[in-house]
């Protein structure tokens, strides 16, 4: 039986990554406290056998220390930023990710990031059991209206938080990984998005309201 850390008491997804590992048979290991302590956090992991460690905090600091230890895996929880690079300029926490990258790559860890898409937990609150916090992106299913970027042709990948857990206990299964993983989900257009909120919630009544050259607002109606 595998023995798995999972770092981050306090991220929501925790609960579905924990979840998810322990119904494929691996034993998990959540430290609760001590990260600023890197050497005694090294010790710990390494006392209790961790064969893969799982960092499900969301990195906010421009400084990262990777301390190694022999044994375990790292699988990285900054599964946000496929293109990282490309969107460094428009908010922080991709540089702070692309940070915690380049501080793996200075060490003998064998180490993976997740790729999974958007969560389809948000447009199913409070109805879709979830350990999510809310969180409003594109739709607003309770008031009925959408944002969608651009004219609404671009494609996004969808899941479920369940099917991240299923898919990161299988992971610790391989031998190898990829320095990314991807996850093969369901993908639509935004505006198929907005068609599917429609179809329960009700119809689209007047006119798209564009507000922006790059945002177009609508509002959902019965």
């Amino acid at each position: 039986m595998a023995i798995i850390a999972v770092t981050g008491g306090t991220e929501p997804i925790r609960e579905n990554i924990v979840e998810g590992l322990v119904q494929h048979g691996s034993q998990v290991f959540v430290p609760s406290r001590g990260y600023d302590d890197i050497e005694t956090t090294a010790q710990t992991l390494q006392q209790a056998k961790i064969d893969a460690l799982i960092f499900a905090i969301s990195v906010t600091y421009d400084k990262l220390q990777v301390q190694e230890y022999d044994g375990p895996r790292m699988r990285n929880s900054e599964f946000r930023h496929a293109n990282g690079h490309r969107h460094a300029s428009l908010t922080p926490r991709v540089r702070y990710a692309l940070n915690a990258l380049e501080e793996l790559e200075k060490t003998n860890l064998s180490y993976t990031r997740i790729v999974n898409g958007l969560f389809l937990d948000y447009y199913g609150m409070p109805h879709w059991k979830t350990s999510l916090h809310p969180w409003l992106n594109v739709l607003n299913m309770e008031k009925k209206w959408a944002v969608i970027p651009g004219d609404g042709s671009a494609r996004a990948a969808f899941i479920t938080s369940q099917d991240l857990g299923t898919f990161i206990g299988r992971l610790m299964d391989l031998d190898h990984w990829d320095k990314v993983s991807s996850i093969v989900s369901n993908t639509m257009t935004m505006s198929e998005l907005a068609e599917l909120a429609e179809k329960r919630r009700g119809n689209v009544i007047g006119q798209a309201a564009s507000f922006s050259q790059s945002n177009t607002r609508r509002r959902l109606q019965v």
